[in-house]
């Protein structure tokens, strides 16, 4: 894969008025990470966008003369995935999300000149979408792609080769910013932003913050070194983030380069997860099976559109599919199944929940409290994230009583059970209770407050406390705004002018 001539040096400032303008628009429709949606200040620093430009122009500033930020303003906690392991989320401090995807929109503008068309054909995780400027990614391309591929390539070449890299994020280092800067045709200021945006972080313990947009395209520019070796052998290739399949037409081949794969994965400082690393053969009936379940598909109506996360497009299939299995009529029965096991699939919830994004209010205002009254439950943590947004997306078209009634209810779940949470759970909660309702009982004052200082050590509870409180000023007394002035990290929550001054 022969690339382009280095583009020339980039002149211009990086951020301009348009590109923030661009970015603001972008963070509230999709938030900076699939953990933390947008923070409150982001919607005040919308409508003083004058203000705004010239104080992510000072982050330009800081980071072409080396100037540290504080890590002061960055939260980390505990999420959970499918089988409830923990895997640790960041959350950014408004202006460095703002500033880091402003150079996201800058990298994606350029793909093409840093790999050519060579990779069309192989990758379809986060491709930028140079049609439609406006947005980072190509909502037309995703995972569904990324199969269609699969099954294209078996057709010729039966053996494959899953490879899975094991925390891809988390294992991100310094030297892999570095050889993406020297392996790539990036401008020399493109290293300096990269590089002090992974500093600020404090990439070389956390590597990469996961969920993030920057993350994502950083992520992408580092895998194309493999993209790069695989396609140089001659392999037959497909890609999604770090879901590798390679093809083969005999079982020798595939074998030998297993050898060659792991000294060169290793050798860039990853490791391959075991669990998913599959060597096998695509036997001729699946493969029929396949292309005639295709196309079936390519006949019927699909029932739900595609939208941001690529790994949603599962939704247009998996829905229909489950509901054959279980022999449901609607996603209200598939939630209701689900529920009533000991140990539900947090797959298929997360699942449910996506369709959700595109199903009539009646659907919604039935699903929507069943997911909500297990908030609380340790075996759905997983789909807390994923809740919040749908709160977010759906609140609007609900009923105001039922909506109020619903955020009523989590107060008092959390009241009681609060002591067993993770700080990552109860400050998710508050946000679905602070989106949820434009009113709460001025009772429950008194709560969160309490609240606030028993997670004094969790900023990410704090914030959303305030942000909670400060939607709803009948819940929020003298004493505790006066707390708040004496931290800024705090105030600008309260106060986000603070951010600009």
């Amino acid at each position: 894969m022969g690339f382009k001539d280095p583009p020339a040096c980039m002149s211009k400032p990086l951020v301009t008025p348009s590109a923030v303008q661009t970015t603001v628009n972008h963070l509230l429709v999709f938030g900076d990470t699939d953990l933390y949606p947008p923070a409150i200040e982001l919607r005040y620093l919308t409508d003083h966008l004058d203000r705004l430009a010239p104080a992510i122009a000072e982050i330009e500033k800081s980071a072409i003369s080396s100037v540290a930020m504080s890590h002061s303003g960055i939260a980390r906690d505990a999420f959970y995935s499918g089988d409830l392991r923990p895997r640790i989320a960041t959350q950014l401090p408004v202006l460095l999300a703002i500033f880091s995807t402003v150079h996201a929109f800058s990298l994606v503008a350029r793909f093409s000149s840093l790999w050519g068309n060579t990779l069309n054909e192989s990758v379809f995780s986060y491709r930028p979408n140079l049609s439609a400027p406006e947005g980072l990614f190509d909502r037309e391309i995703g995972w569904k792609d990324f199969v269609k591929k699969q099954e294209e390539l078996a057709d010729d070449f039966p053996w494959k080769i899953s490879i899975d890299l094991a925390q891809f994020y988390a294992t991100v280092k310094y030297h892999h910013i570095d050889r993406v800067t020297t392996s790539l045709p990036l401008d020399d200021k493109d290293k300096i932003f990269m590089q002090f945006f992974f500093e600020t972080v404090q990439g070389s313990l956390y590597g990469l913050p996961v969920g993030g947009d920057y993350s994502r395209v950083i992520g992408e520019l580092i895998l194309s070194e493999i993209d790069q070796y695989v396609l140089d052998q001659g392999w037959r290739y497909c890609r999604f983030v770090d879901d590798i399949r390679i093809f083969f037409s005999s079982e020798d081949d595939a074998r030998f380069a297993i050898h060659r794969l792991v000294d060169v994965i290793s050798g860039l400082g990853f490791q391959i997860n075991s669990a998913k690393f599959r060597l096998e053969k695509v036997e001729l009936s699946s493969r029929m099976r396949r292309r005639s379940s295709e196309v079936s598909e390519s006949h019927s109506h699909k029932i739900f559109e595609c939208f941001f996360d690529p790994y949603s497009e599962l939704v247009i299939t998996r829905v229909e599919e489950l509901k054959q299995i279980s022999a449901a009529e609607n996603l209200n029965q598939l939630i209701e199944k689900e529920t009533e096991k000991i140990v539900p699939d947090i797959r298929s919830l997360k699942i449910y929940i996506s369709a959700l994004h595109y199903s009539p209010q009646s659907e919604v205002e039935v699903c929507f409290p069943l997911l909500v009254r297990y908030a609380t439950n340790v075996h759905y943590f997983p789909i807390l994230p994923k809740l919040v947004r749908l709160t977010i997306a759906v609140k609007s078209v609900m009923d105001v009583k039922l909506v109020k009634t619903l955020a009523t209810k989590l107060v008092m779940d959390l009241a009681e059970s609060r002591r067993k949470l993770p700080a990552s759970v109860v400050g998710q909660i508050c946000r679905i209770i602070g989106e949820l309702s434009e009113t709460l009982d001025p009772v429950f004052g008194d709560f969160f407050v309490k609240l606030f200082w028993e997670y004094s050590d969790s900023v990410f509870v704090r914030r959303e406390i305030i942000n909670l409180m400060r939607s709803k000023p009948d819940i929020a007394g003298s004493t505790m705004k006066q707390t708040i002035e004496t931290d800024l990290g705090l105030m600008s929550v309260w106060d986000p002018s603070t951010l600009l001054n």
